[in-house]
C-alpha cells in the first residue's frame, strides 16, 4: 500500500560482509534425545545386565591371572638365579597379593599359621610352611623352586574354579 508504483527493475545494495548469527540451542530436542537415550540404556541393562556383569568379571579375573603368572614367573626366574630370602619373600608376597584379589581374602595380612586355618588342602600348607622355613629360617635349598610351582599349580586350580563359578552363576560378587 505504501508503493504506489512498481519499478521495472530493482537496484539491489550488494553486502558480502559477514554477519554472525547466534545459534539457539534447542533444549526440547535434546531432552527428548536423551530421554530415549537414556530408555535405551534402562532397556539394554535390564535385558543384557546380568550377562554384561558376568563378561566384564570373567574378563577382568583373566587380566588378573595373566598379570600374576607374569609377575610370579620373573619372581621365580630371579630366585631360580641366585635363591634369596628376599627374592622368596618377594614371590610369596605376590601369590599373597594375587590370592587376595581371587579368594577375597585378606592372605597379605595372614601369617602362614592364619592361612592354615582358612580351609585348604594339606599340601598347600606344607609348601607355605617349607617357605616360611627358608625365609626366617634361612634354609634355602633346592626343593624351594618345587613348593612355589606347587603354589602356582593350587593358584591356577582356583582360578579355574572361580572362572568356573562366575560363569555359571555362583558368584556372590
Amino acid at each position: 500500500q505504501l508503493i504506489t508504483q512498481m519499478p521495472d527493475s530493482l537496484d539491489l545494495k550488494e553486502n558480502k560482509a559477514y554477519l554472525d548469527i547466534p545459534l539457539q540451542f534447542n533444549y526440547p530436542y535434546f531432552l527428548v534425545g536423551l530421554g530415549i537415550l537414556a530408555a535405551i540404556v534402562l532397556i539394554v541393562y535390564l535385558v543384557f545386565g546380568e550377562k554384561i556383569r558376568k563378561q566384564w568379571q570373567l574378563r577382568r579375573l583373566h587380566k588378573d591371572h595373566k598379570h600374576f603368572r607374569e609377575q610370579f614367573s620373573q619372581s621365580m626366574a630371579r630366585l631360580q638365579q641366585s635363591p634369596d630370602k628376599h627374592l622368596s619373600e618377594e614371590a610369596l608376597v605376590v601369590w599373597k597379593r594375587y590370592m587376595e584379589r581371587l579368594e577375597q581374602a585378606p592372605y597379605t595380612k595372614m601369617t602362614t599359621k592364619e592361612i592354615i586355618k582358612l580351609p585348604t588342602e594339606q599340601a598347600l600348607l606344607d609348601d607355605l610352611k617349607a617357605i616360611d622355613r627358608s625365609i626366617y629360617g634361612h634354609h634355602l635349598n633346592g626343593e624351594l623352586i618345587g613348593h612355589f610351582a606347587h603354589l602356582e599349580q593350587h593358584t591356577h586350580q582356583r582360578y579355574e574354579q572361580r572362572y568356573r563359578d562366575i560363569k555359571h552363576g555362583r558368584s556372590n560378587s
